[in-house]
């Protein structure tokens, strides 16, 4: 069985660089420990092993995956771990270089920052399994299925804030994210690789509503010269200048628009 652990150090070259985050990387699948030995020639992430390679880390922590997913309750233990380890101090940051799908998402969502790679994706999904049995042991699986649903869907509330309700809409559709979809819903906190010039949509927003409110104001001032509207004596006086009245009004819409961005 591959390792899947690789250790940054944890400070640079010179004796003044800055201080380096360990990391852990998260490749292939995610299985219980009884199940590794199936992936003798393939990378695999037990809890077992994470959890070793977790003790050797004494400073602020970047999980970097790119899994297909895998055990949920596997990596239920890995979210665990990497929950308690941010409670002691810890910086915890995870890193989506190719994928985390299904249940690598759930190990993705205990990052304090979730960060993604431009090209990279998010997945999803209710949990499923294989089973056989009588009618009460497939009643019984359906049961579990849905507590095993109901637990990850807590990890993503904590993290994105949203109503357990909508959760469990994105689940059921099986979501597949992209890195600014992601960060849209909550999911990942991050885009990695942005140049600075490359203003996200909030900003570019937020930028142009302030541009049109000055705008707007320059005009009903200006209408309020045309008019005299500027004394007491005029002050109830309706603005009287038609195209002006409607330079106003399309700027208000214009704003309205801005604001459902």
């Amino acid at each position: 069985m591959r390792t899947f652990w690789s250790f940054h150090a944890s400070a640079g070259d010179a004796a003044d660089a800055p201080a380096l985050p360990d990391e852990l990387r998260i490749d292939g699948e995610i299985a219980d420990d009884d199940d590794a030995w199936w992936y003798e020639d393939g990378k695999v992430t037990c809890p077992d092993a994470f959890r070793a390679a977790l003790e050797a880390v004494d400073g602020d922590l970047t999980v970097a995956i790119n899994s297909p997913g895998g055990d949920v309750i596997a990596a239920s233990c890995i979210y665990a771990m990497l929950r308690e380890f941010a409670g002691r101090g810890h910086r915890v940051t995870t890193r989506i270089d190719g994928w985390a799908a299904s249940a690598a998402s759930v190990i993705a969502v205990a990052g304090d920052e979730v960060q993604m790679a431009p090209t990279a994706y998010m997945m999803i999904h209710d949990p499923w399994t294989l089973a056989m049995g009588n009618a009460e042991d497939m009643r019984a699986c359906s049961a579990m299925l849905d507590e095993i649903a109901d637990g990850i869907v807590e990890a993503y509330r904590i993290k994105t804030g949203m109503s357990r309700a909508h959760i469990r809409e994105l689940m059921r559709a099986e979501t597949w994210m992209s890195a600014r979809k992601a960060v849209k819903l909550g999911f990942a906190d991050t885009i990695l690789y942005q140049h600075e010039s490359e203003a996200d949509d909030d900003g570019e927003a937020m930028q142009a509503r302030a541009a049109l409110e000055k705008v707007v104001a320059r005009v009903r001032a200006r209408a309020e010269r045309r008019t005299g509207n500027t004394g007491t004596e005029h002050i109830a006086a309706p603005l009287c200048n038609t195209e002006t009245d409607d330079t106003i009004t399309d700027m208000r819409l214009r704003l309205m628009l801005l604001a459902t961005i």
